[in-house]
């Protein structure tokens, strides 16, 4: 995803919170067909979809949409059709799609789009009695502690995915580089700033390389014992609020921990060294694009699947280019899977099939024919099979019949396929993470902002235009912008936020007993 998409979410706070359903003003009740019916014998509908993303190009869809009729015709008399949201202006489409009542049955939501907002708004209908006649298969497969994880005042409002992806934050570099030049192991802050160092020393394309400093915080975050509060994300709906996750009710302001000041003169002195532009916080590069292009040593915010897909890229155009992947949380040892929200799929409240579009989900979920063909794209066009069921994209044109609709929402293990050209570290570091990693204790946790509105909104504002500088070296005092960051902050209210944020948590732990 795009490396504006989170900071954006930030700003996204204050605009959800007034925001107003026009189109949806009666709740549609379900019709009651599909469960019962033979195919045949229901009403023949179109299903729409909405993704995020950029469509693939217009040939690859069409071939595309001739191959899913012919299963959802002959499974539930459906077509189904896939609205983009497209990366430069999701946002403001995401709400005008929820708000304007736009002719959507099934959509993508997340953590990091509002899912608990626009939830807690009535954006998207209550699945509780419709899952277990719809989506019988995923109501069965998902475990009750996953069903918690995505309920908004004690009602399921999104289908959550069945792939379970370790820690949120990580970064890849350049592997064959550092051997290269004889670099230590990267394993902490200090390894992975020697790296950059002597790579961007001895590279003449990485002179200027780092993309996103201010996603260090991140990195800082790992090398304390807290964890953000609502979401994995810093830019998530508690503002600069992180937790012992073996003290849930006393949450801490992360700008006020020592390891915050210490972050900021580090990123000072990288600053000063070059690492990265003056004018960071205001370019539109992607990081993902200046790293499989060769002209950043390292990929921030990067998923182990976000490595593995870049490791892929880089592959097909630089086959002695190593990738290689280092997880923040190592250093704390609290490594989670992705919360239950951070991928799902939601009915909006005033969809026309919202039967068909769960029993549409159910095939997606559960059947490897539809998933396949979702995912991958039609075979022989946009990959093609080993004898032993692996992708093999060795024969197809990548740029021409690349097919990418954004399956976060419906990735399910059990159907998930392994490539031939797979990040080599892939399995091994994903079986690691999955052995070490444990229930999120805050998993479920749906931080309320109707008492305190104004005070998450100025809290956004002042990370914007204070601490996101500070992050990232641009300032000429880092003591004097410090002082200025934690002013402003107590005078938009993060206190209020804090006292507010405890309340909650105290009541969730409370609930969980």
């Amino acid at each position: 995803m795009k490396k504006s998409i989170k900071r954006l979410a930030c700003l996204a706070v204050a605009v959800m919170m007034s925001f107003t359903l026009l189109a949806c003003g009666k709740t549609e009740e379900p019709s009651g067909d599909g469960g019962s019916k033979e195919p045949s014998k229901l009403d023949k509908v179109q299903l729409n979809v909405y993704v995020m993303g950029e469509s693939p190009k217009e040939d690859i869809m069409t071939k595309f949409y001739e191959e899913l009729d012919k299963l959802t015709l002959r499974d539930m008399n459906a077509t189904v059709r896939f609205k983009f949201s497209t990366w430069a202006d999701w946002q403001s489409k995401y709400n005008l799609m929820l708000s304007s009542g736009e002719d959507v049955d099934l959509c993508y939501s997340a953590d990091w789009t509002n899912y608990p907002t626009y939830a807690a708004k009535d954006a998207f209908m209550a699945l509780d009695d419709l899952l277990p006649k719809y989506a019988p298969n995923i109501n069965k497969a998902i475990k009750p502690e996953i069903w918690d994880g995505v309920k908004v005042k004690g009602k399921i409002y999104g289908v959550p995915n069945q792939y379970p992806e370790y820690v949120q934050h990580g970064v890849s570099y350049r592997e064959d580089l550092r051997k290269k030049y004889n670099c230590a192991e990267i394993k902490d802050v200090d390894t992975l700033g020697k790296y950059i160092e002597t790579v961007m020393a001895n590279e003449p394309t990485m002179k200027n390389g780092i993309v996103e400093p201010q996603a260090m915080q991140k990195f800082f975050v790992a090398t304390t014992k807290y964890q953000y509060v609502d979401s994995q994300d810093p830019y998530g709906m508690c503002k600069g609020l992180v937790v012992d996750p073996n003290d849930l009710t006393n949450t801490v302001v992360y700008y006020g921990l020592p390891e915050y000041k210490e972050m900021a003169k580090l990123m000072k002195t990288w600053a000063d060294k070059g690492f990265w532009s003056k004018s960071v916080l205001s370019t539109k590069e992607d990081n993902a694009v200046t790293f499989e292009s060769g002209k950043s040593p390292v990929r921030f915010e990067s998923l182990p699947m976000k490595t593995k897909e870049s490791s892929e890229k880089i592959k097909l155009k630089h086959p002695d280019w190593e990738v290689g992947y280092f997880a923040y949380n190592e250093m704390n040892g609290i490594i989670y899977p992705c919360r239950a929200n951070h991928n799902v799929m939601a009915v909006p409240r005033g969809a026309k099939n919202p039967e068909r579009a769960l029993m549409f989900l159910d095939k997606l979920q559960s059947d490897q024919e539809y998933f396949d063909l979702c995912t991958y794209g039609v075979k022989g066009l946009n990959y093609n099979l080993t004898d032993d069921g692996k992708l093999d994209y060795s024969k197809i044109d990548r740029e021409k019949c690349n097919f990418d609709i954004a399956p976060w929402a419906w990735r399910t293990e059990e159907f998930f396929r392994k490539g031939v050209d797979d990040w080599n570290k892939w399995e091994s570091t994903v079986s690691e993470l999955k052995g070490k990693s444990k229930q999120d204790p805050l998993d479920g946790f749906v931080f309320d902002t109707a008492n305190v509105q104004a005070e998450v909104a100025a809290v956004a504002q002042v990370e914007e235009q204070y601490a996101r500088p500070l992050e990232s070296g641009l300032v000429g005092n880092v003591d004097t912008a410090y002082d200025t960051l934690m002013k402003k902050l107590r005078d938009a209210g993060i206190d209020k936020v804090k006292a507010e944020v405890d309340k909650q948590l105290k009541e969730f732990v409370e609930n969980k007993k």
